[in-house]
C-alpha cells in the first residue's frame, strides 16, 4: 500500500507542475506585506488541518469504525493533489481508499462516507460564500449562484429523492440493486462546526493573500468570492 501511495503521490506532483505551467503561475509576484502574506500561508495550513479534522469527525461517526486523527490527516495530505489529475475522482476516492486500507474496512462504505463529506464542505462553503457576498456589498450575481448552489446541495443531503433517482438509474444500467446510503441529519449537526472553522480560515487566508499581493485596500468580500469559486469548481469536478 506504502509503495503505490508513493507513485500515487510522485504522479500527483507531476500533474500539479503541469497544471501550474498551463495557469502561468510559476512566477514570484510581487509582495507588498510579508507579514500578511506569513499570516495567510498560515491560515492556510491550518484550514487544511481543520479539513482533516471535519473528515475525521465524520468518518468517526459510525460506531464500527475508529480512526486516529493522524491518519486522517495523512489522508487528505497524501491525496490532496489528486484534484490536478485527469478525471479528479482522487479528490473524493483518495483519503476513502487510504484508511480502508490501513483499517481494513469496507472500500465502497468509506468511499460514500468521503463524498458525503465533500457535499457536507460543499455545502458550508457555498452558504458561507453566498451569505458573505450579500452582507459584504458585492457583486450580487455571485451571492445569487453560490445560494443557488447551495439550495441545490440542500435538496441531495438532507432529502431521499436523489438517491433514489442514482439507485433507480443504476439499477436500469447494471441490471442489480444499489442501496446507497443517505446522511444523517443530526450527525452533520454534530460536525458542523468543524467544517465551518475549516471555511473560515481558508476565507480569511485568501482575503490576507490577496492583501499582500495587492497595493490599496482590500475588501474581505475577495475572500467570500473565494469560497464561491471553490465550491463551484469542486461541482465541476465532480459532475
Amino acid at each position: 500500500m506504502k509503495k503505490h501511495f508513493t507513485l500515487f503521490l510522485y504522479i500527483s506532483l507531476i500533474f500539479l507542475a503541469v497544471t501550474l505551467v498551463q495557469a502561468d503561475f510559476l512566477f514570484i509576484p510581487n509582495v507588498y506585506s510579508i507579514s500578511h502574506l506569513a499570516v495567510s500561508l498560515g491560515l492556510l495550513f491550518l484550514g487544511f488541518v481543520f479539513d482533516a479534522v471535519a473528515w475525521h469527525n465524520t468518518i468517526n461517526q459510525h460506531e464500527s469504525i475508529n480512526v486516529k486523527l493522524s491518519d486522517s490527516i495523512s489522508s487528505m495530505g497524501i491525496s490532496v493533489f489528486g484534484k490536478y489529475i485527469p478525471g479528479k475522482l482522487w479528490i473524493v476516492l483518495g483519503r476513502a481508499t487510504y484508511l480502508a486500507k490501513r483499517y481494513d474496512l469496507d472500500e465502497k462504505e468509506c468511499a460514500v462516507m468521503s463524498l458525503n463529506t465533500q457535499f457536507i464542505s460543499l455545502w458550508v462553503g457555498s452558504l458561507l460564500g453566498g451569505l458573505g457576498v450579500f452582507l459584504t456589498g458585492g457583486d450580487l450575481k455571485w451571492g445569487v449562484l453560490a445560494l443557488g448552489l447551495w439550495l441545490v446541495l440542500t435538496l441531495i443531503l438532507f432529502t431521499r429523492w436523489p438517491y433514489r433517482l442514482i439507485e433507480s438509474s443504476a439499477s436500469r444500467i447494471f441490471k442489480k440493486q444499489f442501496d446507497l446510503p443517505s446522511v444523517d441529519i443530526r450527525q452533520v449537526g454534530r460536525v458542523l462546526p468543524w467544517f465551518f472553522v475549516n471555511w473560515l480560515l481558508w476565507i480569511t487566508s485568501f482575503y490576507y493573500l490577496v492583501d499582500a499581493l495587492t497595493i490599496g485596500t482590500v475588501s474581505y468580500v475577495v475572500g467570500f468570492v473565494f469560497a464561491i469559486g471553490a465550491t463551484v469548481g469542486i461541482v465541476v469536478i465532480l459532475a
